[in-house]
């Protein structure tokens, strides 16, 4: 976040008066950039008042990406599912390629984006309400079935916003075909079953607890009481580039962390260390809670588009059935 001389922020492209002596911006974001929290409606406030965990580049929707991919797996589908029905009845030809309703692709590319925005949303809530009750990614079995039941939850749910945005679009009632439970059975058994299969756990949609190997802990490497040295530091870097920071995911780090996992201040004298990649921002967290208990243990996927992951991805996959 950067306030300029003039006294805004400087969001990207985006550009927001502050007052200093109101301590808050004098502009309102220009939309409501999460609905399923109740400070995103204060439009005065900026990533929910936590710019050390959140940024917000553009100044707006940080379930974009999830919308956006969302979006393409819908209009992918549609594109699709008349491409091989052209070979189905005319072969393969370069006109099957081309004989597409444009129109369908961009409607299924709306309802990808609704349902992908909603999937997005439900990761996010079943993360906090799971943190509120003390479950994070690493609570073992609990943080198994509190991620499953988050992904199945999200993935019904995004099935009924889809089919209503659908239903819209084709300007039929928006109630038409929801609350089936056959449909939201399979929307949410499909849910589960593609974040295995593109190579997610059902843990990692939880929050990491900072004294633990976050959610998105991968690679490591053994490590010592000391601190890591220069090469350990070079490899922790690239792990950081390819796997993130372990606790919110993030590759993106100004000073990669060899971060000791346990925490120094929890071993015993016989404490095996592992070294974790871990941002910055992450660190400072870690270290106020460690030392004061001063802030919750407990920290979100961050916000930057580096910490989105292939298994967070939703479509529309009931209109290849309807």
């Amino acid at each position: 976040m950067l306030i300029n001389q003039n006294g805004t922020l400087n969001s990207s492209n985006y550009y927001y008066p502050y007052d200093p002596q109101l301590a808050r911006f004098a502009q309102a974001d220009t939309i409501v950039p999460d609905p399923g929290s109740a400070m995103a409606f204060n439009r005065y406030m900026y990533v929910s008042g936590n710019p050390l965990v959140y940024t917000d580049p553009s100044g707006h929707c940080p379930m974009c990406i999830s919308a956006a991919v969302g979006g393409l797996v819908g209009g992918a589908i549609s594109y699709g599912s008349q491409v091989a029905a052209n070979v189905s009845e005319n072969g393969l030809t370069t006109d099957a390629f081309k004989d597409v309703n444009w129109k369908s692709v961009g409607k299924a590319a709306v309802v990808g984006a609704v349902g992908g925005a909603t999937f997005g949303m439900g990761l996010a809530a079943g993360g906090a309400v799971a943190a509120a009750v003390g479950i994070s990614s690493a609570s073992g079995t609990a943080a198994s079935i509190a991620g499953a039941a988050t992904i199945a939850v999200s993935g019904a749910a995004a099935g009924q916003t889809s089919r209503a945005a659908n239903n819209i679009l084709n300007h039929r009632s928006v109630t038409k075909g929801l609350g089936n439970p056959k449909d939201i059975a399979i929307d949410a058994t499909l849910s589960l079953v593609s974040v295995r299969a593109l190579r997610g756990k059902y843990r990692n949609t939880l929050y990491s607890d900072v004294a633990k190997p976050g959610s998105f802990a991968q690679k490591s490497l053994p490590g010592k009481w000391r601190y890591a040295n220069k090469d350990e530091r070079k490899l922790i870097r690239r792990y950081l580039q390819e796997e993130g920071c372990h606790h919110c995911g993030t590759k993106v780090s100004a000073k990669p962390i060899a971060d000791h996992m346990p925490p120094r201040s929890r071993a015993t004298s016989n404490t095996q260390f592992q070294y974790y990649p871990q941002c910055k921002i992450c660190m400072i967290l870690q270290r106020k809670y460690l030392r004061w208990h001063r802030i919750s243990p407990y920290v979100p996927q961050s916000r930057h588009w580096s910490a989105w992951r292939p298994y967070q991805t939703w479509g529309p996959t009931w209109r290849l059935w309807e």
